[in-house]
């Protein structure tokens, strides 16, 4: 059972949400498969009250909001309730920039909501039928499965290279960066200098104009991969938020 959870302050719109993402999943679950739109809420308290004590797997949640807003919303459901999904909705265009530090689903703009939510869902179910993507790894101390989407960055260090994970695990292997390049190439990892490996998943904002902060760690980027990185993240950006 997936449950889809919705907040807007409008309750009109809210309304049209709830019957038009009913209307769509139905056309996406097989027969094998159930989704249940749990609740809808006016308010992020409620919301908040709410998923204490239920399981929530998605929350389509406005950013501009009285009282707790979306991003106020969201950094508490990132802290305490991490397999939750969230999928941003808003009016403004330009909020998808304030929303990465929240590793968001995605981000649904209201007024291209007919166009943005279908392809939207078809992601969330696909990402619920997935399984974790688990790659074995040879560290020193042993081989290790891991889950590709806990490696925030993988670092060389001259014969050997540490893979970082955002359960602060690192894990020491034998080999270049040019061999875990080529593994960990296709899931959306860009080689951002010589001797480092990032997860775009992870990544929150650029400090300057020659750094990144990928989970808490500043990492550089050399000049001559800048533009490189930039149109890789901005491909990335448009697959996740649909614009």
């Amino acid at each position: 059972m997936i449950n889809f959870v919705l907040c807007d302050d409008n309750a009109q719109y809210l309304k049209m949400l709830k019957t038009y993402i009913d209307k769509e999943l139905s056309a996406i679950v097989t027969d094998s498969e159930e989704y249940n739109i749990s609740q809808t809420f006016n308010a992020g308290s409620e919301l908040l009250e709410y998923i204490k004590d239920h399981q929530t797997d998605v929350v389509f949640l406005d950013i501009d909001m009285p009282e707790l807003n979306g991003f106020e919303i969201a950094k508490i459901i990132c802290r305490d309730y991490k397999e939750t999904k969230i999928i941003f909705m808003s009016a403004y265009d330009n909020f998808v920039y304030n929303t990465f530090e929240f590793y968001p689903f995605a981000y649904l703009r209201k007024s291209h909501i007919s166009e943005e939510l279908p392809k939207v869902l078809r992601r969330v179910i696909d990402k619920m039928r997935e399984p974790y993507r688990k790659i074995v790894i040879s560290a020193t101390s042993g081989a290790k499965k891991i889950d590709v989407s806990s490696v925030t960055h993988i670092e060389s260090n001259r014969n050997y290279c540490i893979v970082h994970t955002k359960q602060g695990e690192k894990h020491t292997c034998r080999g270049t960066l040019s061999d875990f390049e080529k593994t960990f190439g296709q899931y959306d990892f860009f080689r951002i200098h010589s001797a480092f490996l990032i997860n775009l998943e992870h990544v929150e904002r650029m400090l300057d104009n020659s750094y990144v902060l990928v989970h808490n760690s500043s990492l550089p980027i050399a000049q001559k991969r800048m533009q490189s990185f930039k149109k890789a993240y901005m491909d990335y950006v448009r697959r996740c938020f649909g614009t």
